[in-house]
């Protein structure tokens, strides 16, 4: 039996639901922010452990409470950013929103510039 079943990922007694998502397929922004949204209301209602694989650096900026860089491969964690705000009413718009993408993007882009000849 795959331990990845669905009635694995759905038991909310368990101490993590583990759900890999990509929000980020959808084209149009406004569905994209209503699903992150979404997320973030069933994480603040049911204490729902989300580990979200994103290449989204807004993404990441929005949902994560804590967001882990990683290096190109093979992947290590460059980077963790603590972010309490993440999923909270207005925080897009923050400065603190664009004071992390901002961050996280610099560290993102710094590696890729070490990394070329």
């Amino acid at each position: 039996m795959n331990k990845w079943n669905s009635s694995r990922t759905t038991n909310h007694n368990d101490l993590f639901n583990i759900i890999f998502t990509k929000i980020s397929i959808f084209k149009d922004a406004m569905t994209r922010e209503h699903l992150q949204t979404l997320m973030a209301r069933i994480w603040k209602a049911h204490h729902i452990t989300f580990i979200i694989v994103t290449h989204s650096i807004e993404e990441a900026t929005f949902l994560g409470t804590d967001v882990l860089i990683l290096s190109n491969q093979p992947a290590t964690i460059r980077a963790v950013r603590h972010n309490a705000r993440a999923g909270t009413d207005a925080y897009r718009s923050s400065e603190a929103f664009f004071h992390l993408s901002s961050e996280i993007r610099e560290i993102l882009f710094s590696q890729n510039r070490n990394d070329t000849p």
